[in-house]
């Protein structure tokens, strides 16, 4: 009895998600970062995208609340966008006396360099 085309087309499938699960997990054996890592590729086609999540996502494992919504995110930034980085002439979004969640109320531009002296000078009292 042969098989239907639904039916050779279900038995391919399994037969090739094994196949890429073990390739796979051979591949992110040597590099476990890289697993659910974006491309670069997609990074360059949606920049303000992709800086959003990531900025968010540092918050969240910072245990520090998120507030923004992507369009308030990106109309905060505005013109600036192009001069984030972590860079000490570079500008960050921080946050007045580095307390309180990243809402558009509690956080100013800042350069980074001035952004780590304030937390130090706080940390250390100096």
């Amino acid at each position: 009895m042969s098989l239907s085309n639904i039916e050779r087309g279900a038995r391919d499938r399994a037969k090739n998600s094994e196949r890429i699960k073990a390739s796979d997990n051979k591949r992110y054996a040597d590099n476990p970062q890289a697993r659910g890592a974006v491309s670069s590729r997609a990074k360059k086609k949606k920049p303000k995208l992709y800086a959003y999540l990531g900025q968010r996502q540092c918050a969240k494992q910072r245990g520090i609340e998120w507030l923004f919504d992507f369009a308030t995110w990106v109309a905060w930034w505005g013109e600036d966008f192009a001069l984030r980085g972590k860079k000490s002439n570079e500008l960050v979004m921080a946050r007045h006396g580095d307390i309180g969640p990243y809402h558009p109320d509690n956080v100013i531009k800042m350069p980074a360099g001035q952004n780590v002296s304030e937390a130090r000078r706080k940390q250390y009292g100096s």
